[in-house]
């Protein structure tokens, strides 16, 4: 008998949210915020929503990078929920 393997890679989610919706967080850090999405992630099952869960890179500072950097990172999508 033959076991097929999950590859998780190529596992596509049907994501209903599409860039521009506005959306709503519904759990954790950033609850109850509205933004819009800037991008999906199909195949992690994931979105990226403008103002929401900002993560910042530390290290140090040099010419080219005189400052920290902050970047929008994804958040599921199943803990949003769309408005309009």
């Amino acid at each position: 008998m033959r076991v097929k393997s999950q590859d998780t890679r190529d596992k596509r989610v049907k994501i209903r949210l599409k860039k521009g919706d506005l959306v709503q967080v519904l759990s954790g850090k950033y609850k109850g915020k509205q933004g819009r999405v800037l991008t999906t992630h199909a195949t992690e099952n994931k979105v990226t929503v403008e103002g929401i869960n900002i993560v910042k890179k530390h290290q140090k500072p040099n010419q080219a990078h005189p400052q920290e950097e902050s970047s929008k990172s994804p958040s599921q999508s199943g803990s949003v929920k769309w408005l309009s």
